[in-house]
This record gives C-alpha cells, structure tokens and sequence, in this order.
C-alpha cells in the first residue's frame, strides 16, 4: 500500500514534511474505519498490506499524535487500540527500524512504568495512568520528566525520519516519474 507521489513533489517536500506524507494516507484509511479499526482483525489485515517501512512510521506517528498533551494521553489510547500489548513492541520496532535509540529508550521507559501503573491498580488496567490523585510523587516525576523527553525528541526525529524516507524511498512511496509508469523500487519487503 506504498502511497503514490510525484518525482517532483517527493524532492521538493521538506523531509518532515515527506515524514508526514509517507503515512498520511494510511493513517486516513484508519480513521475512515472508525471503531471497526480498533479490532484485532482489521489491524492485521490491514498491516498486511503496509511496506515494512509503513509498519515502522505507522506506530511513530501513533505515538507522536497520542502524546501531544503528555504522556498520559497515550496511555490514556492505550486501551482503544488494536492489539493494545502489542503496541510496545511495534513501538520498539519501528524505533530500531529508523536506528533511533534516544526514543528506543525513552519507550522503554514509558512501558515499564505503564505496566508498574496497571500493576498498582487492583483493576488491573491503566485507570491508574488518569487518576494523578493516587500517583505517588515518584510517579509524578517520572510523567513530569517523560513528558519533558517526548517534547523534545519526538519533534527531532521527524526530520530525521523523513531523511530516511528520502534516502530509502521504495520502503514507503511509489514514485511516479513524469510521463511514465509508476517506478517499482526495491524494498525491504521484497
């Protein structure tokens, strides 16, 4: 499901411009979708038909858009998603996809306190992320200071993920060449 672009608009986009782009459509046909995009089943369909390169944006961008406002707006997502345990290791991969170990990390972190939060709560879920009265001070200061790092380091791994895409661009677009057909790069898929 490479999104189709023109040679020209793919080298005139900025790279965190071509970052957005490259997944854009995709995250559309999800939103299209509505609640019947939270299954399982839509999730693993539909990943079927990403580019091993899509399937690494795609959880970056998920990231990026439930984080705007902390940390605990993602966790907050958590439950809502398809495949919910498995966001974690999509996140994890997608980072090592992009060679990005400062947001590898900071994930890293963000599931392990995500999963100590679902383990202090004796319903067992991540109620615990949205109830701050019953977060203990530790607690607080690790939100303060993820919410500190996502701030910064989501912002400059944009360009650096659009770099990427411009530098590998068959892991993400169909490049359409003027007054050809549509050139099929090589990708890692293939």
């Amino acid at each position: 499901m490479r999104v189709a672009m023109k040679r020209e608009a793919f080298d005139a986009l900025a790279p965190g411009a071509l970052a957005w782009e490259a997944i854009e459509p995709v995250m559309q046909a999800i939103r299209a979708k509505g609640p019947a995009a939270q299954s399982a089943e839509f999730a693993a369909g539909f990943a079927a038909q990403l580019t091993s390169g899509q399937r690494a944006l795609l959880p970056f961008w998920v990231l990026y858009g439930h984080s705007r406002s902390g940390i605990t707006e993602f966790y907050d997502a958590i439950p809502d998603m398809p495949g919910q345990v498995a966001i974690w290791s999509k996140l994890k991969t997608a980072m090592r996809y992009f060679n990005d170990d400062t947001i590898l990390q900071l994930v890293e972190d963000m599931e392990t306190l995500y999963y100590n939060l679902v383990a202090e709560n004796p319903q067992g879920d991540a109620d615990r992320a949205r109830g701050s009265a019953e977060w203990t001070s530790e607690h607080k200061a690790q939100l303060t200071q993820f919410n500190l790092l996502l701030q910064e380091a989501l912002p400059a791994a944009i360009p650096r993920i659009g770099m990427y895409i411009r530098n590998h661009p068959g892991e993400f677009v169909l490049i359409e060449e003027s007054g050809t057909i549509p050139q099929q790069s090589a990708t890692r898929d293939e």
